[in-house]
């Protein structure tokens, strides 16, 4: 892997090139064939990102050269400074799975958020493949990766911070209750709509702590997310395990009064929400 700035920009350029002109003439690894070794390169960018920290949008970088929205994508080829270069340039006469000629210019152009999303997604996919092969669960991966994103660095850390969270007492007890929430959610979803009033304290002290706890943690998220703290975001959402324990031992949730029921079920679908900020539990097994 380079480490000189300038080593490094010129790798992910070179690699991020490649990728994206293969695919502006749809010529994709299928199966277990990749004669041009696409995988490799996307595996790449991958490697050079987390290992450089190079911060990098990759969803705007590549439709920028996929449409030539960007300067300085417009004049690495040998052509004029013109708005079609690129794309004369990786369409003209390729016979590529998108046609061929002048036609074949407009139809990159305006296919080109869906080709982006589907190079996006390959390089997301060698992400995931770099992930396990450094022993991360396939479940954690999926849970984050179920938020979406195109920041790998971002992604990694995600992944990193759920796997140290779910690896503790803390949070393997809060992953039970989640679960257990969203269980009862699930089955009371199945007789009707649920509640869409927001909740209150409720008539039982245990429901007034859960509460309580959760309007102190949903702060705390939003701000270590925006810091991008993930380990922080993790111990904010720890600090719900023991009102969620003891809500679930002394709280009776599908209570005949109907009320009481309403604010109780929408306390769960408040847990289940602020959860899924910071990762879809649902995906993670246990």
């Amino acid at each position: 892997m380079p480490t000189n700035p300038v080593a490094v920009a010129v790798a992910l350029a070179d690699k991020l090139d490649t990728l994206v002109g293969f695919w502006a003439i749809d010529e994709k690894p299928t199966g277990s064939k990749d004669p041009y070794a696409l995988r490799r390169a996307a595996l790449g960018v991958v490697r050079i990102i987390l290992e450089s920290g190079v911060t990098i949008i990759l969803q705007e970088t590549l439709e920028g050269h996929f449409l030539l929205k960007q300067p300085r994508f417009r004049d690495g080829y040998g052509f004029e400074n013109t708005t079609e270069t690129f794309l004369e340039f990786c369409t003209m006469n390729t016979g590529g799975g998108y046609g061929a000629g002048v036609d074949n210019i407009r139809v990159v152009r305006e296919h080109a958020g869906e080709i982006t999303n589907n190079l996006l997604d390959f390089i997301l996919d060698r992400l995931k493949v770099h992930l396990r092969e450094q022993g991360v669960k396939h479940d954690h991966i999926d849970a984050v990766f179920s938020l979406g994103g195109d920041d790998l660095i971002d992604i990694t850390n995600r992944v990193t911070a759920l796997g140290a969270f779910l690896s503790t007492d803390d949070g393997a007890n809060l992953l039970a209750g989640y679960k257990r929430a969203v269980n009862i959610l699930k089955a009371e979803a199945k007789k009707g709509a649920l509640p869409d009033a927001e909740p209150g304290r409720g008539t039982q002290v245990e429901e007034g702590a859960l509460y309580d706890a959760l309007a102190v943690a949903g702060p705390a998220i939003e701000t270590a997310l925006a810091a991008e703290d993930y380990a922080g975001a993790m111990t904010a959402l720890a600090g719900l395990r023991g009102p969620i324990d003891v809500f679930f031992d002394e709280v009776t949730v599908n209570s005949d009064v109907a009320a009481e029921r309403d604010n109780r079920l929408g306390l769960l679908m408040q847990v289940r929400k602020l959860a899924g900020t910071i990762a879809d539990f649902d995906k993670v097994e246990g």
